[in-house]
């Protein structure tokens, strides 16, 4: 039967109550009364919450595929034989993508759709919800924790599946801040739209945010290094520094500049290390990684390997090399000529969604826009240094910003979208090693063709 996707979980937090205990209850699925009961409470608001995060941690959202697809797609990537390879991976690997049959796709656009129901419905719960454990600071933290998903989910929607469709101009997916009904059929955002909402939510989400201790999960230093990359993304230099600078200063006089002592030691299990802004978190009993690492982790027969144009790129084509991030003997590993990345080896890692480094290499190539590349040089310096790689001596550039934003963070969801912005020509291939430029719709993710069957105001990618 036929039903709009994304709106399936708007009432997920219908089967559920929360007692002081914390005891999950299934409820039977009277929608309406269930939605009130289970939203009426601090508790039940605190829950919906929680299903939002482990939405974040399925295989096709930063569980693996927000990441892996774009690298896929890139052609950064290349399969080890020690895995089977599905057809959808094939497809993401040969850009023959399709809406109608392609899996990985199609969940993307659904548990991300998912929790941004979940997120909706909360938020529209909450004004009315006055007992006794609701105070202004939980009702803000709520509130700040709840946009700061938003944002993020529509920034990686917007990032996957956004197209300058013919005759209709850059448009991005549905964005929405209220609960659609079933019989809602919302057009695509414009691209400057959606950008407009996500900027919105991550700035409330900061000031909300603000002083409160949200024991790893979303906070206000999160919100603004996510904020320092959607500004990157659109090329809003000052708005790229403002958001920076306030991250930065949080960690003022720390040693590396505030940098993990090893680049992989944010690539963790645990707590995760102060250099890491916003994780997924993951431990034995709650796995938030395991696609991504059967992609990776060489412990677990890698699915892929990294082949050699890459490796050249991110430097790691050596077997000596004074940069700790691209020495084959410690952030990559040769087996049998096979290289490997050990980035995301450790079992039940955490995610890291986005980490200081990348907030001082988005400023950097900011200083560089704004006419400070001796600033430049400063941020790039504190980065290469923590790796033991030396320090430029000059004024910065922007290609000294684009080479080590591929060392720094290669595998980590950045390169493919980069390459995007910065209209590279021919920086994908395929499996068959043809190029593909930057706007070539074949790098973009199509609409599912069960949203098109439903949704009549939704226009494929094309």
């Amino acid at each position: 039967m036929k039903s709009i996707r994304y709106k399936i979980a708007a009432f997920a937090v219908s089967v559920m109550l929360i007692s002081s205990c914390e005891e999950v209850l299934v409820v039977k699925p009277v929608v309406e009364l269930a939605d009130e009961l289970a939203l009426s409470s601090t508790a039940g608001l605190d829950a919906a919450l929680i299903g939002a995060y482990n939405k974040l941690q399925n295989g096709d959202l930063y569980g693996g595929r927000y990441w892996v697809s774009p690298d896929m797609i890139a052609g950064t990537v290349k399969i080890s034989g020690l895995q089977n390879t599905v057809f959808e991976e094939l497809q993401l690997l040969n850009k023959t993508m399709s809406g109608q049959s392609n899996r990985i796709v199609h969940a993307t656009w659904q548990v991300s759709y998912e929790a941004i129901a979940i997120i909706n419905q909360l938020l529209a719960y909450l004004p009315d919800v006055n007992d006794a454990e609701m105070t202004d600071e939980i009702r803000k933290r709520l509130e700040g924790e709840a946009k700061f998903l938003r944002g993020l989910i529509f920034f990686e929607m917007t990032r996957l599946f956004s197209f300058d469709v013919s005759g209709e101009g850059p448009l991005s997916v549905p964005v929405f801040t209220e609960p659609l009904s079933p019989f809602d059929t919302p057009f695509r955002s414009t691209v400057d739209g959606a950008y407009e909402q996500i900027i919105m939510d991550l700035e409330d989400a900061a000031t909300l945010l603000a002083g409160i201790n949200t024991n790893n999960r979303a906070s206000s230093v999160g919100a603004k290094a996510l904020l320092s990359r959607v500004y990157f993304y659109q090329e809003d230099w000052p708005g790229v520094i403002s958001a920076a600078n306030y991250v930065i200063d949080q960690f003022s006089g720390k040693p590396h500049g505030g940098l993990a002592n090893d680049m992989l030691d944010c690539f963790q299990t645990g707590n995760p290390d102060p250099e890491v802004l916003f994780a997924i978190l993951a431990s034995a009993v709650d796995d938030a990684s395991g696609t991504l690492r059967s992609y990776y982790r060489v412990a677990s027969n890698s699915k892929f390997t990294i082949p050699i144009p890459y490796l050249v790129k991110i430097g790691a084509h050596v077997g000596t090399h004074d940069d700790a991030r691209a020495r084959v003997d410690h952030a990559f590993v040769n087996i049998d000529g096979k290289v490997y990345t050990t980035k995301f080896d450790v079992e039940f890692l955490n995610v890291p969604v986005i980490r200081l480094a990348e907030v001082y290499l988005n400023r950097a190539e900011a200083r560089v826009h704004e006419g400070d590349p001796d600033g430049a040089t400063a941020d790039l310096n504190v980065v290469r240094e923590r790796s033991d790689a030396g320090s430029y001596t000059g004024s910065a550039t922007l290609e000294d910003c684009e080479t080590e934003r591929n060392i720094e963070l290669y595998l980590e969801g950045d390169y493919f979208h980069n390459m995007k912005r910065l209209k590279k020509p021919n920086f994908a291939v395929d499996i068959a090693g043809n190029a593909y430029n930057w706007d070539d719709v074949k790098l973009v993710f199509p609409i599912p063709a069960s949203q098109l069957n439903v949704n009549p105001n939704l226009k494929q990618n094309r």
